[in-house]
């Protein structure tokens, strides 16, 4: 292993984090004849789609992270969330943690063990340029959800909406200047299929998610690819989720503590890592 495995749990983290006007607006309608041979609207489709999670308190999901750019990597863990509060990643490598990292609203702490002792501790607003983003938010992203950033309701009368009778794009209000991001689900199923970023100011970049089209458990998708570029630097990871042993409402109880003997390093520094692949 090489220094590149100090700085795979931001590049996870990243990826959770994070970028149109359409043609037509308000509700309108489609036929989603995949489903039932009646027509929808968009709207109805959106609460449809977002509440295939349910009611739930908390989850934890055994995941996989894939480095493909720069370097080449692949590591197991496991993904543990409280709704609306926590997001908490560790990440193994030969049955050994190796780096892991925990998301609050507020702040990002994410640590590496392996081959050098290295932390991070930033807040979410400075690591994301200025996207404001919210935790539950970053976990609608993990469950293929729309949503509105900064928020924790959905005001679809708000947001720009396109349709076509194979998909629908839901576009919600810039949450500041040189920010944009839309969302793209297929009639057929109802499931999000993308989520496109743009940022043009701050740390500058786009990045497109795309979920997996596989029907998944509660409408928590398989299979999530991330690709695009943050300051000119290249991202490109899967993260896979083993749907099949998911665990809904089990309370995670770990304590997240940075270990002794961690230097404090910047973000920056280490994304220069990353397109160094040293």
């Amino acid at each position: 292993m090489n220094r590149s495995l100090s700085i795979i749990l931001l590049i996870a983290a990243l990826a959770l984090l994070g970028a149109c006007s359409s043609s037509r607006k308000g509700s309108g309608h489609v036929d989603i004849g995949g489903l039932e041979k009646e027509a929808y609207t968009v709207p109805e489709m959106v609460r449809g789609l977002n509440a295939r999670a349910g009611d739930w308190e908390s989850v934890r999901i055994p995941v996989s992270v894939s480095l493909k750019s720069s370097v080449s990597m692949k590591l197991s863990g496991t993904l543990s969330m409280v709704r609306d509060r926590e997001i908490l990643l560790s990440l193994r490598f030969f049955g050994f943690e190796v780096a892991a990292a925990r998301i609050s609203d507020d702040s990002i702490q994410a640590y590496a063990k392996q081959p050098s002792k290295l932390y991070v501790s930033e807040s979410v607003s400075d690591l994301l340029g200025g996207f404001p983003v919210n935790v539950g938010n970053l976990q609608s992203v993990i469950l293929g959800q729309i949503f509105m950033a900064g928020s924790r309701d959905l005001d679809i009368g708000r947001c720009t909406v396109a349709f076509r009778p194979e998909d629908y794009t839901v576009t919600p209000p810039a949450p500041r200047k040189g920010i944009s991001y839309s969302f793209t689900a297929v009639t057929a199923d109802n499931l999000l299929r993308t989520l496109s970023v743009n940022h043009t100011g701050g740390a500058s970049g786009s990045v497109e998610y795309t979920y997996d089209s596989a029907t998944p458990e509660r409408g928590l998708p398989g299979q999530i690819e991330v690709q695009g570029t943050m300051n000119k630097r290249k991202v490109e990871l899967g993260l896979t989720l083993n749907t099949g042993k998911t665990e809904w409402d089990r309370a995670e109880n770990r304590k997240f503590t940075i270990p002794s003997g961690c230097r404090k390093v910047k973000a920056s520094a280490l994304l220069k890592l990353l397109s160094s692949g040293n």
